[in-house]
């Protein structure tokens, strides 16, 4: 059996996200219809002349983010499949849903222009650099700042009947991720028996009820095509539904915003000139003497001449004349 990129998760009901659980993810309803045909991104091809990556869940799960940007916010995004490939550790024979889908929530997504899978490009080139460049995984940060991402499993085992029924009810919130078996094809509609094991993972987008499901490839139905119809008795083997909400910004007062900055451009100074102010050893530090002061001479006072009394006689009385002589 081909393998084309999908490796089935062990669901752990005590760990992993089950819709309906007491961990699920929230549940909003986009599209009450579950028809997300107009919603679709630009068809992208995870075989280029002969080159396959194994990255099918790659790129069903960036497609699922990306139409629900489109639906929920009106944004128009093409996202890397090699930047996601590589950090959640896509290998030979591929990955898993789980690890894909938490790649993207712990370590975000990129622009695809900055890491594009192109014609002409190898399997080693696919799949560089790695260890992942810093600069990229700042930028997978900095889109974590703007939006969170859940996920959770529809189901993890039942009847098809009743996956049936989780499968409409999870198509109102969101295209869902699903596994198949690549391809087998009789009377128009892909089909699948007991004994095929999942080997691909694509997105479910759509339903008629009774007769077939609709389903968004990274592989060409035909050229310009990538929808496939599936059997209305398909049996998916897993299902997997993503929540994307944007995260709230508080918003500052121009005075708190300017003395942010301020405070940003201070401290930039401060360790830019921390870093150019050379290292100059203390000099030791010698005692300061104070000179000591001549206590000042009081003037020498001029010495007096003692004083003379003059008896003078007079006719009636004696005159005592006092004075300096």
């Amino acid at each position: 059996m081909k393998n084309y990129g999908f490796i089935p998760d062990k669901i752990d009901l005590e760990k992993d996200y089950i819709l309906g659980g007491l961990r699920s993810a929230p549940f909003e309803i986009l599209v009450p219809s579950g028809q997300w045909l107009d919603f679709l991104p630009e068809g992208e091809k995870q075989n280029r002349q002969g080159v396959e990556t194994f990255s099918c869940v790659s790129f069903g799960t960036l497609n699922l983010i990306e139409i629900l940007l489109r639906r929920k916010f009106q944004e128009l995004k093409n996202y890397s499949e090699r930047f996601t490939a590589i950090v959640s550790n896509t290998g030979t024979t591929g990955n898993s849903p789980q690890a894909v889908a938490e790649s993207v929530r712990k370590l975000g997504v990129v622009e695809d222009y900055k890491l594009p899978f192109v014609d002409g490009m190898s399997y080693e080139l696919f799949f560089s650099p790695k260890p992942m460049s810093v600069e990229f995984l700042i930028d997978g940060k900095n889109w974590l700042e703007k939006f969170e991402v859940r996920h959770e499993f529809l189901f993890d085992s039942g009847d098809i009947k009743t996956k049936q029924a989780k499968l409409i009810e999870g198509l109102k919130s969101g295209p869902l991720g699903v596994s198949v078996y690549a391809w087998h094809q009789r009377n128009g509609l892909y089909y699948k028996t007991d004994e095929m094991l999942d080997n691909h993972f694509v997105l479910l987008v759509g339903y008629e009820i009774g007769k077939r499901w609709i389903v968004y490839d990274s592989y060409l139905e035909s050229e310009g095509d990538f929808l496939k119809d599936l059997d209305w008795s398909y049996d998916f083997g897993m299902a997997k539904r993503f929540w994307i909400e944007k995260k709230t910004v508080v918003q500052l007062s121009i005075m708190e915003q300017i003395v942010a900055l301020l405070y940003r451009v201070v401290n930039a100074l401060s360790q830019l000139i921390a870093k150019k102010q050379p290292i100059v050893e203390p000099k030791p530090v010698e005692p300061i003497v104070e000179p000591i002061k001549p206590e000042p001479t009081k003037p020498t006072e001029p010495i007096k001449p003692p004083k003379v009394s003059l008896l003078l006689p007079f006719a009636d009385s004696i005159t005592i004349i006092e004075g300096w002589w």
